[in-house]
């Protein structure tokens, strides 16, 4: 169905229709990990909040990506798609914000579930590796403030096109490092899924 959508992604019902069942699919992933074998009320937040975390990820990478191809094309006709570059900017950095801020906030909400505690947090295999997984996002968000703090407002000064082609250069590669750690961050997400969560060691040690 999401294939037959983006073959006619020119019709805007159809651009709708696959945004949703992407979104849909993407959602569907909470179900195969921690968050889909909880219970009660507690089980409901632990799987909202997943869900919520997942399509961040999703549209800030994917976002990336898109992002990233466009500066390609850019970089080679740069005089008549400055433009197209400042509007697609600034349309990802409001997408950015919204999505780093539902990542933080659906992270502490996993880490609260599912860690429990500081020390569980320092003492148990899933705690260290989440802490890499910490470690490495915020480093992401390093490069991230870069570009929207130091670079984006370079690549809409007036100041000459060779000043804006620089920052687009800038902007392309950063991006491409927070892709690159994004991509490492969801192997050590897939191997978090594998692993009994900090919080549960940390009962079985405490016994």
């Amino acid at each position: 169905f999401l294939a037959g959508c983006l073959s006619y992604d020119h019709v805007a019902p159809s651009r709708w229709l696959g945004l949703l069942s992407a979104l849909g699919l993407i959602a569907a992933i909470a179900w195969t990990g921690h968050a889909g074998a909880g219970i009660g009320e507690m089980g409901a937040l632990h799987l909202a909040a997943d869900v919520l975390h997942l399509i961040g990820a999703a549209a800030w990478l994917g976002g990336l990506v898109s992002l990233v191809l466009l500066f390609g094309i850019v970089r080679r006709d740069v005089y008549a798609s400055m433009l197209l570059a400042q509007d697609a900017t600034r349309r990802f950095s409001i997408l950015g914000i919204a999505c780093v801020g539902t990542l933080i906030l659906t992270g502490f909400v996993n880490a609260w579930l599912l860690v429990g505690s500081f020390r569980a947090l320092l003492f148990s295999d899933y705690g260290r590796l989440l802490t890499l997984k910490l470690g490495l996002f915020a480093v992401m968000l390093s490069f991230a403030a870069v570009n929207r703090f130091w670079w984006t407002p370079r690549l809409f000064s007036s100041s000459g096109h060779q000043l804006q082609l620089n920052s687009l250069r800038q902007l392309s590669r950063n991006s491409i490092i927070e892709i690159v750690l994004g991509i490492i961050i969801l192997g050590i997400v897939g191997v978090l899924g594998t692993q009994h969560p900090a919080s549960h060691a940390w009962a079985n040690l405490q016994q």
